[in-house]
């Protein structure tokens, strides 16, 4: 899935986090969005890929669950980094059964460490991050997952170890960009 740079912004280009409640991107997105194959757009700024980012947290103990992307990880650009958002490219299949960013969302959640509904996920806000390769051409959605649950276990390649953290000890991770913009954003939400 991509949107063009234009649509998606509409005059109201960002960099860095972006809370939901500011602006919408998810519905521009919806309006907005085509196929192309990967390796068309993967080196093309002027369209952007998104993400569904999903962060699971337990709203009790007040943990966010982190995991360390594999060094064999398909995006060289990641490997070996620590994250809080689980997600991947939206595709086609994800068409079938409703907004296919959230299915791509449910999607990339089972597969990855087997979380299945029911679950409550509430859009936070988004992530843009130009910096880098990466963050030219991907456009992060952010979810908070929230869940009871204390402990999660990887049930892919693409997770290579995961637990539950505080953010303090998150923060003292090698974090991706994406993680790194979204402590803060975290803080708020879980009131700290």
């Amino acid at each position: 899935m991509v949107v063009g740079r234009e649509r998606l912004f509409g005059g109201s280009h960002f960099e860095g986090f972006r809370n939901h409640a500011d602006k919408d991107h998810e519905s521009l997105i919806l309006k907005n969005f085509e196929f192309a194959p990967r390796s068309e757009v993967e080196n093309d700024p002027s369209r952007k890929q998104p993400i569904a980012y999903s962060i699971i947290l337990n709203p009790e103990t007040k943990k966010v669950f982190v995991y360390r992307r594999p060094g064999k990880h398909t995006e060289q650009r990641l490997k070996s980094m620590w994250s809080v958002g689980l997600g991947g490219h939206i595709n086609k299949h994800d068409l079938h059964g409703g907004n296919p960013v959230r299915m791509s969302m449910m999607r990339e959640l089972a597969e990855e460490i087997g979380l299945e509904k029911p679950y409550k996920a509430k859009p936070l806000g988004y992530i843009n991050y130009e910096t880098d390769a990466v963050g030219q051409v991907h456009f992060g959605i952010v979810f908070i997952i929230e869940t009871s649950e204390t402990k999660l276990s990887p049930v892919s390649e693409e997770v290579q170890e995961g637990e539950f953290k505080t953010l303090e000890q998150i923060s003292t991770l090698g974090l991706e960009e994406w993680t790194k913009i979204c402590i803060e954003p975290l803080k708020q939400y879980l009131g700290l």
